[in-house]
């Protein structure tokens, strides 16, 4: 796990640089994740970027998403090809983060902000009942240490195995069409105009569920791979 963890750490930290982010996907396998715990700068970032006239980084965000061909065009570094990049992106902020970035039209009309899952837990700040002052307030071992287990075992399995095939996991027909009836059903509640954000609704929850099915039940030792039937 020492290992893993370095690796990411040293990732995360590159990916900050959003300048050389097709660079650093060209060197570690089209695959980069970006998690910030306080993701302020890289929001400003985010926010400087759009606000000029190159769209070149745009694109790239966009394409990462979908894991879609790109040619990025530099000239000082040249001629960049990427095949079929992967970005992932957890970011924690403010309210006030949240909110500027959704009073730019551009963000939202271009498609980034509808990429993103935005979840606001309505965490405030409470009193410290005086009784548990004294106490350190952990997440306790046997609940966190099963998940850090199956998301390293997934990461193993899935992105730090190079010699491994691609797993390519396919939809089941019931499973096909219960998502082309929820897709349908977006459609009809817009009046058949879904905005930016409608339109990734049903693609966001297939998402989702195969990240539901990846980790359930959550494992110390072993990760099984899903089969199509199981999907």
């Amino acid at each position: 796990h020492r290992d893993l963890h370095l690796s990411i750490r040293r990732q995360r930290q590159m990916c900050i640089r959003d300048r050389g982010m097709a660079n650093l996907l060209s060197q570690h396998g089209e695959t980069l994740a970006h998690f910030d715990s306080d993701a302020g700068d890289a929001i400003s970032s985010v926010l400087g970027k759009y606000s000029d006239k190159d769209s070149s980084s745009e694109s790239l965000w966009l394409k990462a998403f979908d894991g879609e061909p790109i040619t990025i065009v530099r000239k000082n570094t040249g001629v960049i090809y990427l095949d079929a990049p992967s970005l992932a992106v957890c970011w924690v902020c403010t309210p006030a983060k949240v909110r500027e970035l959704f009073q730019n039209e551009r963000l939202c009309e271009a498609g980034l902000l509808p990429r993103f899952l935005v979840v606001d837990p309505k965490a405030r700040a409470m009193e410290i009942p005086e009784n548990m002052a004294g106490e350190a307030r952990m997440i306790p071992a046997e609940v966190g240490q099963p998940y850090e287990a199956a998301i390293f075992n997934a990461l193993r399995e899935y992105r730090l195995d190079a010699n491994a095939e691609p797993h390519l996991i396919e939809m089941t027909r019931e499973a096909r069409l219960a998502f082309t009836r929820d897709y349908n059903a977006v459609l009809r509640r817009a009046g058949f105009k879904p905005d930016p954000f409608q339109s990734r609704l049903t693609e966001q929850a297939i998402r989702l569920a195969l990240l539901c099915h990846l980790y359930e039940p959550v494992s110390y030792t072993h990760l099984t791979l899903p089969t199509n039937r199981e999907v």
